[in-house]
């Protein structure tokens, strides 16, 4: 089986838990609609915190990846 890139995972949760609003405002309408909203929207900001810094990780890891194959190039000269 395939991994996903975390990326990939973390906005699919973000756009379930947006998807989940619908239900949570038409279903449960006898429930406290302030404690629904707040929990969806912690739930949305910690899935789009995890995907930025998924992203950002990636990123980090790309640039590393480039910068340690120049320096094994034979054109590299170290700063002196």
């Amino acid at each position: 089986m395939k991994k996903l890139p975390a990326t990939r995972v973390h906005l699919g949760l973000a756009s379930f838990w947006l998807l989940m609003a619908v239900p949570g405002l038409t279903i449960f309408k006898k429930s406290l609609l302030f404690v629904i909203l707040m929990s969806l929207y912690a739930n949305v900001e910690a899935s789009l915190a995890a995907y930025q810094a998924a992203k950002d990780t990636a990123g980090k890891k790309k640039r590393l990846r480039a910068s340690q194959a120049h320096r094994q190039s034979r054109y590299y000269q170290p700063r002196r």
